[in-house]
């Protein structure tokens, strides 16, 4: 997390250079998924809903959102590695018994 100065500094510039973080575009498929996703009850963590986005080198864009396992970052490189490799997306690349921890 950033401090508030940081946070400042980076907005200051941003509107120096008439930037908008929609400008990127990864931005808006991120905030699309957790607009789609809002109430589903497997996905998100807490009541916290995140995603993100990865704008692959063919300019696709390959989004994530967060889970109790996994955060939305983690979910998007997993699926941008999916994608990449031509794996179906309802193909997990993990197994669930991998991403539960075992009672000890």
């Amino acid at each position: 997390m950033s401090d508030a100065p940081t946070v400042e500094r980076v907005e200051l510039l941003m509107n120096q250079l008439e930037a908008k973080p929609e400008d990127r575009p990864a931005v808006m498929p991120a905030r699309q998924k957790v607009e789609l996703f809002q109430g589903v009850s497997h996905k998100g963590d807490g009541g916290v809903l995140c995603g993100a986005a990865i704008q692959l080198p063919d300019g696709s864009v390959i989004t994530g959102i967060n889970s109790p396992l996994m955060h939305a970052a983690s979910s998007a490189v997993l699926n941008a590695i999916k994608s990449l490799a031509g794996i179906p997306d309802k193909l997990d690349l993990l197994s669930p018994k991998s991403s539960n921890p075992s009672p000890l």
